[in-house]
């Protein structure tokens, strides 16, 4: 094992659990709060609306908008897809506006 070996086994294992993370917050954590909000904008002919998630997984290094963000966001991505969601359909953007709380907006337009 090498120094450098080290550092990226611990960034490609800090990586794949963001992604991970990313993923559970929509398929897992969120589902019923998205899916009851879609039903909502659906009843009312609403095309676009945003759904607000709290991020609990690493607030803090989240709001970087480095690598551990990417990897965040790409599991949300892949969790929406499962859905049947594409990139079409929903922006994912981190919401920087409270200082305290770090959140996950889903930007959805039909």
């Amino acid at each position: 094992m090498s120094l450098r070996t080290d550092y990226t086994g611990a960034i490609d294992s800090a990586l794949a659990a963001a992604r991970t993370a990313g993923n559970t917050l929509v398929v897992t954590d969120s589902l019923a709060a998205i899916t009851a909000a879609m039903v909502a904008a659906a009843n009312t002919g609403t095309k676009t609306f945003t759904v607000s998630l709290a991020v609990t997984y690493q607030p803090i290094p989240l709001r970087t908008q480095g690598p551990l963000w990417l990897a965040y966001k790409s599991g949300i991505i892949e969790g929406l897809a499962s859905q049947d969601l594409m990139e079409g359909d929903v922006a994912v953007v981190i919401d920087l506006s409270d200082t305290v709380t770090t959140s996950v907006s889903l930007n959805f337009t039909f």
